[in-house]
């Protein structure tokens, strides 16, 4: 719970106790524009009830790609989600109200809280253990996700990235080496988050694996090749009359061979299918394969997955008129 005057004061409700609700909300406001704050709106909104985003940062979904905020941006207002971001709340009174620092006020019959969610990791003796929590209470772990010498940790409890598929793979990590054969040597598992897919369960849905064109473009500036495929462009988006969407395709050319070597550093896909597009790119990155290799695969037509295979033609020639462009900050 952020320390915002009065909000402690009101009824509210979180990720978990909302599903409790018997009742659909007259007006649910929503506190956050984050994946599960936008996951929620929408399907609320879907259900009948009136519904308005608070976000305090420019745009919803601030950690995804500029394109893919617009995009569901552009299919939550056109449902009729009302989205309030860049505005900070000051204060909360009864009613729900919520008092806003440009001086305007949002009311409705039902708050929900999606500010994120902090580990609770005080009251099981760590500090006995020789275990450290940092400053957002996570437990600190090594490469082992191993916390001192009895303690490993799995999980929302140490892991920035809350995810169901993190915590399965961590606690099978973590238990191997807790308790498997840790004295050989290289015999404990290591985890490793550059490779770690995520999708907002929207309609449409956004996956993103890897960096960001920002992020790209921050660590490894314009060398990085940018390749974008809009799903108006692409048949079967246009035939299921989903053309919202888009793939999005990150390359950082070979030092030698210049593009032909180019390996992917991420990928961002928006539309019906984006939690099972984006496996594709997380195995390109996991396994080191050239990005050329992506455009070689032959893919059944219609399928969504033609849009990636088309994209990654593009970060090596011309393609329906379009090429792969330098990445921008």
């Amino acid at each position: 719970m952020p320390p915002i005057e009065g909000l402690r004061d009101v009824p509210y409700l979180d990720n978990t106790t909302v599903f409790g609700l018997r009742e659909l909300p007259g007006h649910l406001v929503v506190l956050g524009g984050g994946p599960i704050g936008i996951e929620l709106a929408q399907a609320f909104r879907r259900l009948g009830a009136e519904v308005t985003v608070v976000e305090g940062l420019p745009s919803i979904l601030s950690r995804e790609e500029p394109e893919a905020q617009a995009a569901v941006t552009a299919v939550l207002e056109r449902e009729g989600v009302v989205l309030r971001t860049g505005v900070k709340l000051t204060r909360v009174t009864a009613g729900p109200v919520l008092h806003l620092d440009d001086g305007s006020t949002v009311s409705g019959t039902h708050l929900l809280v999606a500010v994120g969610r902090t580990p609770t990791t005080g009251g099981f003796g760590l500090d006995l253990t020789g275990a450290k929590v940092n400053a957002r209470k996570a437990v600190v772990t090594d490469k082992h996700l191993q916390a001192s010498d009895t303690v490993w940790a799995a999980g929302d409890c140490t892991s920035p990235l809350q995810f169901t598929h993190v915590g399965f793979e961590q606690g099978r990590i973590a238990a191997k080496n807790a308790f498997g054969s840790a004295t050989k040597p290289g015999s404990r598992s290591t985890w490793d988050d550059r490779v770690v897919p995520w999708v907002t369960f929207t309609e449409p849905e956004v996956a993103h694996v890897g960096l960001t064109e920002a992020q790209a473009f921050e660590q490894h500036g314009d060398s990085v090749l940018v390749s974008y495929v809009p799903d108006s462009r692409a048949d079967r988006p246009r035939t299921a009359g989903e053309t919202d969407g888009f793939v999005k395709l990150l390359a950082l050319p070979g030092r030698v061979g210049g593009a032909s070597l180019s390996k992917l550093v991420g990928m961002t896909v928006v539309g019906p299918m984006a939690g099972e597009q984006i496996a594709e790119g997380a195995l390109a990155m996991r396994s080191g394969m050239f990005a050329f290799r992506l455009a070689q695969v032959i893919k059944a037509y219609p399928t969504y997955g033609i849009s990636t295979r088309v994209a990654a033609a593009r970060l090596f020639r011309e393609q329906d008129g379009e090429r792969a462009r330098p990445a921008q900050g």
